[in-house]
């Protein structure tokens, strides 16, 4: 929106997934602000969290919906409660 609205952002989702993508949207550019991110650079650069793998551990309700500020949270977790180990003979 270059020349006409300098205060908004168009956002390409297919690249959101990409560390250099996401820090650029994180840094104001023309008239626009910031994009909030709630992963830190840290939690997201290089090979972090390229993929996350779901382990039904039989403890989350399957029958309600999550918010998904409490997923994103969660996906950012970093304590050992918020992880499984990997078996390597299956990985």
């Amino acid at each position: 929106m270059e020349g006409i609205r300098p205060d908004i952002r168009v956002i390409n989702l297919s690249l959101l997934g990409v560390d250099w993508y996401i820090e650029q949207a994180r840094a104001a550019t023309n008239a626009s602000a910031a994009i909030p991110m709630t992963l830190t650079t840290e939690q997201y650069r290089g090979e972090n969290r390229n993929y996350v793998m779901f382990f039904d551990n039989g403890k989350v309700p399957q029958d309600r919906f999550y918010n998904l500020k409490e997923v994103i949270a969660f996906l950012g977790d970093d304590s050992p409660n918020a992880k499984v180990p990997c078996n390597p003979a299956r990985a």
